[in-house]
């Protein structure tokens, strides 16, 4: 995913109003697109692996999503916002290959 793809995403996540099932959704396409490009896409390794992924790949989605509400509740501008989420998912996938 690349920044203005991401700000595009945060403008209309901005457009509706808090909790509302527009922005719910919205929500979850930036986590998934963020989360996406993580080695789980690999079939062999989820073959090999099915349930560590389904886990690990949980794991990293509700971290992203806890990223995502610390820095979108701050004041940025959408393309700052969108380099720090992408900042932060970069970090997350290196601390997942880690452990």
């Amino acid at each position: 995913m690349n920044t203005e793809e991401l700000t595009s995403l945060l403008k209309e996540y901005r457009k509706y109003s808090f909790e509302s099932d527009e922005e719910k959704q919205i929500k979850t396409l930036i986590i998934a697109k963020l989360s996406s490009s993580y080695w789980w896409r690999s079939q062999y390794i989820i073959n090999l692996f099915p349930e560590d992924v389904l886990q690990i790949q949980g794991n990293l989605q509700q971290e992203l999503e806890n990223k995502f509400q610390l820095i979108i509740n701050n004041n940025h501008s959408l393309k700052q916002l969108a380099e720090l989420l992408i900042q932060e998912a970069l970090i997350l996938q290196k601390n997942i290959r880690k452990s």
